[in-house]
C-alpha cells in the first residue's frame, strides 16, 4: 500500500501553486487518502514531522521538488538511509499517471500546516556523496555545521544559515550540499555539477608533469578554471554579504 506526500513549499515557492492545485484536484477527484505538507523543509527542521507520521509503514510517493532534495530533506528524518521503496517525483514534470500501478487507500486528505515566519533556508548533506572533509563547516561563518560523535558533518543549526546564501555549496568538492529552495540547478538538488577547483590535486599533477606549461594550457581549455575561479569568488562574496548583514543588524 503506498502512501502520498505532496508539498507545497509555502516558504520557498518551488513548487508553484497552479502545480499544487492540480494534483490536489486529481487526488481529491480520485477520492485518494494522501498528506499535504505545506512546507516540508520547514516541518522537518521546526522537529514537527517524524517519518512515521507520513509513512505509516507503507510505501510512501513524496511529490514536490526535485527529487534529490527531498530524498536527503527525508534522509535527516530516517537515519540517512532511505529504503529504496521510497519514491521522489518533481511535482511540475509529474502527472498523476505515475499512480496508476500504485495500491493507494481511499479516504479523506491530512494536512500538516507550517505556521511559522521562518524562512526554511538551509543545506541538506547528500551523504552518498559526502566525504566529511569539513570544507563546509570551516567556510562557514554562522555555525550552522558542526561533527557529530562519529566524527561526521551534520547540520546542526539549521535556522543560523543566512536566507539566499549557498555560498558553501560552492565549496564543497564533492557536490554533497543541497539547497532544497535554492532557485538554480544544481545547488536545489537538480542535474548539472558545480565546477569545484580542487587545487590539491591540480598541484600533484604540476609537480609530476614533464611540461608544465603544456599541462596549464590544457587545464584551462579541457576544465573551465576561470568558471571554477568565479565560483569560489561568487562564495566568498556571498558569504561576506551576509556576514555584513550580520553586522549590520548588531549595530
Amino acid at each position: 500500500m503506498s502512501e502520498i506526500i505532496l508539498c507545497a513549499c509555502k516558504k520557498g515557492h518551488k513548487i508553484s501553486e497552479k502545480s499544487v492545485s492540480d494534483w490536489k484536484e486529481k487526488l481529491d477527484a480520485a477520492q485518494l487518502s494522501y498528506t499535504f505538507v505545506e512546507d516540508l523543509c520547514g516541518s522537518i527542521a521546526k522537529n514537527e514531522v517524524q517519518l512515521g507520521d507520513l509513512v505509516k509503514g507503507k510505501e510512501p510517493v513524496f511529490i514536490g521538488c526535485q527529487p534529490k532534495a527531498m530524498k536527503n530533506l527525508v534522509a535527516k528524518i530516517s537515519s540517512n538511509d532511505v529504503p529504496n521503496t521510497f519514491q521522489f517525483y518533481n511535482a511540475a514534470e509529474s502527472s498523476p499517471e505515475i499512480l496508476d500501478d500504485k495500491e493507494i487507500q481511499k479516504g479523506a486528505p491530512k494536512t500538516i500546516k507550517y505556521e511559522h515566519d521562518w524562512k526554511p533556508w538551509y543545506p541538506v548533506l547528500d551523504y552518498d556523496l559526502c566525504t566529511s572533509c569539513q570544507k563546509c563547516m570551516n567556510f562557514c561563518l554562522f555555525g550552522v555545521y558542526a561533527l557529530d560523535d562519529d566524527g561526521m558533518v551534520v547540520v546542526e543549526n539549521p535556522a543560523n544559515c543566512k536566507d539566499l546564501c549557498p555560498a558553501c555549496a560552492r565549496t564543497c568538492p564533492s557536490n554533497a550540499i543541497v539547497f532544497p529552495k535554492h532557485h538554480e540547478s544544481p545547488i536545489d538538488g537538480g542535474k548539472g555539477e558545480l565546477p569545484i577547483f580542487d587545487g590539491g590535486n591540480f598541484l600533484n599533477q604540476i609537480q609530476q608533469s614533464q611540461d608544465v606549461y603544456k599541462l596549464l594550457a590544457n587545464r584551462r581549455k579541457t576544465s573551465g578554471i576561470a568558471l571554477m575561479k568565479d565560483q569560489l569568488s561568487l562564495a566568498d562574496k556571498e558569504r561576506e554579504a551576509c556576514k555584513n548583514k550580520e553586522n549590520n543588524k548588531k549595530d
